[in-house]
């Protein structure tokens, strides 16, 4: 089995920056659940930095995925602006409290309790014909509830100028 394994220590830093201002609804949280109520959180980034990330990668070709683990928990700074209620939080709160809960949420994900990638490449192949094929039908579905829609209104224009014709005397057109 060792053999099927590629294992890499990846060391890295990260930094992702968003702008210059702080844009106040860049996402905005929603409850998908009627008995939740919406918060109206909503919030914007500025920037976010992953420094001193030491990582292990495993891929395991045998079960075609993807392990990541946080060997040391990494350093984690950010710039947000977040709004619960309609409410601004307070700075200490959204880069401090929020912060040290995201490096603790990241640093869980350590050798013991990896982050699991699955990369069966012909499950998602088969996905997406699966998913291709289901927008084919559907689509094919649409084209013939529209042709017969179109021959339905045709048939009705047919009467309507057969019986203009019959009112007026004239001969109905070809």
């Amino acid at each position: 089995v060792a053999d099927e394994v590629v294992t890499l220590d990846v060391d890295f830093n990260l930094e992702l920056t968003f702008g210059d201002v702080i844009h106040s609804r860049v996402f905005q949280l929603k409850s998908q659940r009627r008995f939740l109520p919406d918060l109206g959180a909503s919030f914007g980034i500025k920037f976010l930095r992953l420094a001193d990330c030491r990582t292990r990668l495993w891929w395991s070709f045998s079960e075609s995925k993807l392990m990541v683990a946080f060997r040391e928990p990494p350093d984690v700074k950010w710039d947000i602006a977040a709004r619960v209620f309609g409410l601004e939080l307070p700075n200490w709160l959204e880069d401090d409290v929020l912060c040290l809960g995201l490096r603790r949420v990241l640093s869980s994900f350590n050798l013991k309790n990896p982050i699991v990638v699955p990369l069966d490449v012909q499950e998602q192949m088969d996905r997406g014909a699966a998913a291709a094929a289901a927008a084919s039908f559907a689509a094919a579905r649409e084209v013939e509830r529209a042709t017969a829609a179109a021959a339905k209104a045709a048939e009705t224009m047919r009467r309507v100028a057969a019986s203009a014709a019959e009112r007026g005397g004239g001969a109905m057109p070809e």
